[in-house]
């Protein structure tokens, strides 16, 4: 909050910490962001049905997450899948990614301790899961309006209009709005040192210069970080 005009802190300690798209909800579902760099590459080099039934099953939870924007699947879930039309919010289905895909990803990580000679082999896979992960949050960090139009939804902007006096609200909407590209750009930068850290660490596996206990207790403890903060 550093970013937030000292007069309007008390306004915007009332408003959600969370400013996306999806209504009634605290904020989206998050896996971690080296988790899901291990999950892309995982696609890529695990081999086996294992790897296809959590590819399959975490992007049918997503597809289904989508609800109303995705009619003809969910429309066939409820009616045919018992008890599906009971769940209060269809985005309660990415319960089964949160599981899958660090499964996944523990796979990954399992595949390239047994074959450290596959992240030579298929360092392109590497390349791609970085690129799809890390670059993508990089040119967030250096670009954070360039993605996205506006950081506060129009039902909250609504409300603002509504509660201040007409003087206060291109201000206060202005302030806020800075302080969001703030935290998104910050989080974008702490996403992109995550995947970074995570990845050399796997590095330096590769080259015998960190055993894998040590490895994987540093990867734990930097998912960990990430999870918690």
């Amino acid at each position: 909050m550093e970013k937030a005009t000292p007069v309007y802190q008390g306004r915007y300690a009332q408003l959600s910490q969370y400013f996306g798209d999806q209504p009634g909800t605290s904020g989206p579902v998050y896996v971690g962001a080296f988790v899901l760099m291990l999950f892309i590459w995982g696609a890529f080099i695990v081999k086996g049905p294992l790897k296809q039934a959590l590819l399959g099953v975490t992007f049918l939870s997503i597809l289904l997450s989508w609800g109303k924007n995705f009619p003809g699947l969910t429309d066939f879930f409820i009616d045919y899948v018992p008890m599906y039309n009971k769940f209060r919010a269809v985005s309660s289905i990415l319960v089964i990614a949160e599981f899958t895909i660090p499964l996944l990803a523990i796979l990954t990580l399992k595949e390239i301790i047994e074959k450290p000679q596959l992240l030579k082999e298929k360092i392109k896979y590497l390349y791609i899961s970085l690129g799809l992960t890390g670059g993508i949050a990089f040119l967030f960090a250096l670009a954070p309006r360039l993605f996205f139009s506006s950081y506060i939804p129009a039902q909250e902007m609504y409300a603002l209009q509504q509660g201040l006096p007409k003087e206060h609200v291109a201000p206060v909407l202005a302030n806020l709005e800075e302080i969001r590209v703030h935290l998104f750009a910050s989080d974008a930068w702490r996403s992109f040192w995550i995947i970074t850290i995570g990845t050399v660490l796997l590095l330096l596996h590769n080259i015998r210069k960190l055993k894998t206990v040590w490895m994987i207790t540093a990867i734990a403890a930097l998912c960990l970080f990430d999870m918690w903060t």
